[in-house]
C-alpha cells in the first residue's frame, strides 16, 4: 500500500495532494507541481511548506514534516 501525502504551502494556506513511494517521491512531485526544486534536508530558513504523510483510512491532516526550498 502506497502512502498519500499533503503538502502545505504555509504561506499561500493552501494544499497540495500525491501519492508516492517515499516522502522523497513525494517532495519531488510537489516541486514539479510547485515548478521550484524542494528538499527534505534541513535549510537555514524557515520551512515554508509542511508535508503530512499517511496511509488509507481515517486521516486528520497533520502536516509536521518541514521541507524547504533550495536556492539557485
Amino acid at each position: 500500500m502506497m502512502p498519500y501525502y499533503n503538502l502545505l504551502v504555509v504561506d499561500e494556506n493552501r494544499m497540495l495532494a500525491t501519492v508516492a513511494g517515499d516522502q522523497e517521491g513525494a517532495v519531488t512531485d510537489f516541486g514539479d507541481q510547485l515548478g521550484k526544486q524542494l528538499t527534505l534536508n534541513e535549510q537555514d530558513a524557515a520551512a515554508p511548506y509542511l508535508l503530512d504523510e499517511w496511509y488509507e483510512g481515517p486521516h486528520w491532516v497533520n502536516p509536521t514534516i518541514p521541507v524547504f526550498e533550495i536556492s539557485n
